[in-house]
């Protein structure tokens, strides 16, 4: 049954809260817990405002990473909190664990000239230059064959919470499919969007990125050029998922100065940061997004399976970090389903 809760946290506090979730059926369940802001006009909030787009947060080498060469696709796993990257050149994919100085988490061979690279119920969807289809794998390297398009793929991009693949074509759309869950096979096209080149002022670019967490602009694209001149810049659209066209350019900026842009450089998102990648140079960046990402509340466990006629406890930490004092209202959101009965990982 739902249940309310309110604290009042000092800054530079924090709290932690205990909640039970338990099943009384005779199937196990699995849950996913996240969090949202309530937005209203009457309320007392502090909420996401613009942060410094584009500040440098880290940066790292990946795994053949080198001036000239192609480590371009980044796909987010939240379930492992890896970012899933291939190499174009050597025809490797692997998982990078931030939490272990980006080393691979996993790695294993793909078909050469990979790129664009999305991830969505555990399968890997990788675009091939210059093919009409996307290779597709599991976690663990398993290649499960490939998906047959009617266009040549130039990226990939997956949303986890609408569960639906995003396929950028040589036609000028991006396609949008909902995937069979079960075998990761191509489901119903329920979409295109058409007007994306024009917000972006019809600069080259193959590779995109989609944010659940970013309602207001979910979509990001690592472009050659930027409005004013040739470095590389990063642009983020907001989408209308009822009618798949693009609403507004939410806001640009430039992600590298210098020489070598290429279509291919990638874009991809932890939940908090941008991570970009690029031809011409051999590290991977991690960069603000421009957005004050709001994170007050965390959750352990966020995922997990509770068997039959048990319970889980889940610690709530509430951390007002930077945050503006003031009421902030926050809806908890538990998603429940039955377990994945084949997990890669």
């Amino acid at each position: 049954d739902p249940f309310g809760l309110a604290v009042s946290v000092e800054a530079d506090d924090s709290l932690a809260v205990e909640m039970t979730l338990t099943n009384s059926g005779e199937d196990d369940v699995a849950f996913d817990i996240d969090s949202r802001l309530v937005k209203d006009e009457n309320e007392l909030w502090g909420g996401p405002r613009r942060d410094d787009p584009g500040d440098v947060i880290d940066q790292f080498n990946p795994p053949g990473g080198a001036v000239n060469h192609y480590n371009v696709g980044l796909a987010w796993d939240l379930d492992n909190q890896w970012m899933w990257n291939n190499d174009f050149h050597t025809g490797r994919a692997c998982a990078l664990d931030p939490a272990n100085e980006y080393r691979p988490a996993r790695e294993f061979a793909v078909e050469a000239r990979c790129m664009s690279i999305g991830l969505l119920n555990g399968h890997l969807y990788m675009v091939v230059d210059p093919q009409s289809y996307l290779t597709h794998y599991n976690r663990n390297g398993d290649r499960l064959g490939n998906i047959q398009l009617p266009y040549t793929s130039y990226a990939v991009t997956a949303s986890r919470e609408l569960g639906l693949l995003f396929v950028m074509g040589n036609d000028g759309n991006i396609h949008v499919y909902r995937m069979n869950e079960e075998d990761g096979s191509l489901g119903e096209e329920v979409g295109r969007i058409a007007n994306w080149a024009g917000f972006i002022n019809n600069t080259p670019c193959r590779s995109m990125c989609w944010i659940d967490k970013h309602p207001d602009g979910q979509m990001w694209f690592n472009s050659t050029r930027g409005p004013d001149n040739n470095a590389n810049h990063v642009w983020e659209l907001a989408i209308d998922t009822d009618r798949w066209t693009v609403l507004e350019l939410v806001q640009v900026f430039q992600s590298r100065i210098g020489a070598g842009q290429q279509h291919w450089d990638g874009v991809g998102h932890d939940d908090r940061n941008l991570w970009l990648s690029w031809w011409a140079i051999p590290e991977i960046r991690i960069v603000d997004d421009g957005i004050r990402e709001f994170h007050m509340l965390t959750f352990d466990p966020e995922t997990g399976v509770i068997p039959s006629e048990d319970s889980e406890t889940v610690t709530i930490l509430v951390e007002p970090g930077e945050s503006e004092a003031g009421i902030y209202n926050m809806l908890i959101e538990i998603e429940l389903s039955e377990p994945e009965e084949m997990r890669d990982d």
